[in-house]
């Protein structure tokens, strides 16, 4: 586990936000009274970059825990890193 600066996370792109920043109310509400409680959170799961990109690592998996922590005010967040996801590939078997 490594501990990330917030600001070092590429931000997301794509996520539709209609519903708002969040999905889930009582997962937000459950995250933050853990934060205001001391209770041991979950790390995020972060992609680390290529030092080009401009930041060092990308979110992969906790965006709720990582942008409560983000609205929280903290400037780090604990995270695990994960390999990058790979573009699946077409095989023979996929239609034309």
């Amino acid at each position: 586990m490594v501990v990330v600066p917030i600001r070092s996370v590429m931000p997301l792109h794509g996520r539709v936000l209609e519903h708002g920043m969040f999905r889930g109310r009582e997962e937000v509400v459950q995250i933050l009274h853990g934060f205001k409680e001391g209770s041991a959170i979950p790390p995020v799961l972060v992609v680390p970059l290529r030092p080009e990109a401009g930041f060092s690592h990308r979110l992969f998996s906790g965006a709720h825990r990582f942008y409560c922590a983000l609205a929280a005010g903290y400037t780090h967040i604990p995270a695990i890193e994960v390999a990058a996801v790979l573009p699946r590939t077409r095989t023979r078997f996929d239609a034309a």
